[in-house]
């Protein structure tokens, strides 16, 4: 019941993901949900893979497995969200009594005789629906909460943030030896990367010396890139001579043994891994909403609104969708790209950018962009089958979750579903403006040049088209 109700949680956040209205504020609730997620599956699947045998050895393999994973999910909860004295008492409770489920599991298993091959896979299930609950009552008690710096209760940075500094803190108390030079905070930044601002100048004073050594809660705190880790840990941070500490993982690189180097590169790869298994989970998604035909881009097209009811469907703006229909006219009529851009600018109409700013819509701009209508902007309206009733998506995506490079796929990659919302223009206009396009309908000194004639002016030369010509009659016969 608790593992249906965290999918429905995880299909509700990435349906806000899909429509661009996440709240930064609820991305660690996300990953609080996703995490319990992995939990409820993983005791799932012990469940249905134990053995039916009376065979020790199999029985014996399976329950350390369930057992190491149930050592791991004490461990991993032991820090939680600051809270009153009473809130610490009612989480230490949970814990203990946590921690007494599965020390009693322990100690009936390590003498466990079956009577039947099937008593072992009975008793395993009933083992975990007994931990389950304890768990989900401790959970309730210690989750770390995700509101951010930015986000509208106003808060100065978030709790994990604060729950971080606590844990240092208590730290450094145990070593006066150590003197804190400075502190380096992203708040609600990814860790899949490398690339953020506090981190890059955390770095620029271990290179000038400023300071020698590094100290993390853990390490999924500092990044959740392997291989980036593994260079900064294993690489640079020696070369520099810098110290590094991660407190819940009982790693000093000042005293590491043999096998903490071996442990610290696997729980790189752990955290790395669960970054991967999230993107895999979100593309997944994405391409499952472009296949049914839901919108899913942050922004509707010039001519569209999201519709208030779903997200995920297009309905015309009226205002915006009958400049829409001027540009085709105008173009049917034989004015190219460049005339008609010049012809809403003189008409003082909002180019696309503009004109969702003014609606109070957050749209980006880009770096060197120009304000106003110009023939790129206007190619690109007439050339977009958005305005036949076809929505085409998946045009571009990611190398992978590690980089924000786009690679732009070719257009038979593309996820085409006709009939997704209402056309702003008729199939045959369309398909007789991209006719047009092909054609060199540019014209000096704003002469106006009209595709039903045979002869075009062009730098003072009459040139004869009959071949285009006989495509227009085509298309108007």
């Amino acid at each position: 019941m608790a593992l249906q109700q965290y999918r429905e949680k995880q299909q509700s956040f990435c349906s806000q993901i899909n429509s661009g209205n996440l709240p930064l504020e609820k991305v660690i609730e996300m990953q609080e949900v996703n995490y319990r997620i992995c939990v409820l599956e993983t005791f799932e699947s012990f469940c249905k893979t134990a053995p039916i045998t009376t065979d020790n050895k199999a029985m014996g393999y399976h329950y350390q497995l369930v057992d190491a994973y149930v050592r791991f999910v004490l461990s991993e909860r032991k820090f939680g969200a600051r809270t009153d004295a009473d809130g610490a008492k009612k989480r230490e409770t949970a814990y203990a009594s946590l921690e007494k489920v599965a020390l009693d599991g322990k100690k009936r298993f390590s003498s466990f005789v079956p009577g039947n091959d099937k008593q072992y896979k009975e008793a395993i299930s009933n083992y975990i629906k007994t931990i389950l609950p304890v768990w989900m009552q401790y959970l309730r008690l210690s989750k770390e909460d995700g509101d951010l710096s930015f986000s509208t209760n106003g808060k100065a940075e978030s709790d994990s943030i604060n729950n971080q500094r606590d844990l240092i803190l208590g730290y450094l108390a145990k070593h006066p030896e150590m003197e804190i030079i400075e502190e380096y905070k992203d708040d609600g930044k990814t860790g899949t990367n490398f690339d953020r601002a506090e981190f890059q100048r955390m770095l620029d004073d271990l290179k000038t010396g400023k300071v020698n050594c590094v100290i993390v809660k853990d390490l999924s705190r500092f990044g959740r890139d392997y291989i980036d880790c593994g260079y900064y840990i294993d690489k640079l941070f020696p070369e520099l001579g810098i110290r590094f500490i991660s407190i819940n993982d009982n790693y000093d690189s000042s005293n590491a043994s043999s096998s903490d180097n071996l442990v610290v590169p696997f729980k790189n790869l752990m955290n790395d891994s669960y970054s991967r298994d999230i993107s895999m989970k979100v593309r997944s998604n994405f391409d499952a909403k472009r296949k049914r035909g839901d919108f899913i881009s942050n922004f509707a097209p010039y001519g569209y609104v999201k519709s208030e009811d779903n997200k995920n469907q297009l309905v015309i703006d009226e205002y915006a969708a009958e400049i829409v229909r001027d540009i085709f006219k105008w173009k049917i009529d034989g004015l190219s790209p460049a005339m008609i851009a010049q012809q809403l600018n003189d008409m003082g109409i909002l180019s696309p950018m503009e004109y969702k700013r003014s609606c109070g819509i957050n749209f980006p701009i880009p770096d060197g962009s120009q304000p106003g209508w110009n023939h790129i902007t206007v190619r690109r309206i007439l050339q977009n089958e958005v305005y036949v009733g076809i929505l085409a998506q998946g045009k571009r995506t990611t190398p992978n979750y590690k980089t924000k490079k786009f690679v732009y796929k070719s257009e038979d990659e593309w996820t085409r579903v006709e009939g997704t919302h209402t056309p702003i223009i008729s199939r045959r206009d369309f398909e007789l403006v991209q006719e047009l396009l092909k054609e060199d309908t540019r014209a000096c000194n704003g002469t106006k040049i009209s595709p039903y004639n045979v002869k075009m002016y062009k730098e003072e030369t009459i040139i004869t088209r009959t071949a285009r010509l006989i495509r227009v009659l085509r298309f108007l016969s």
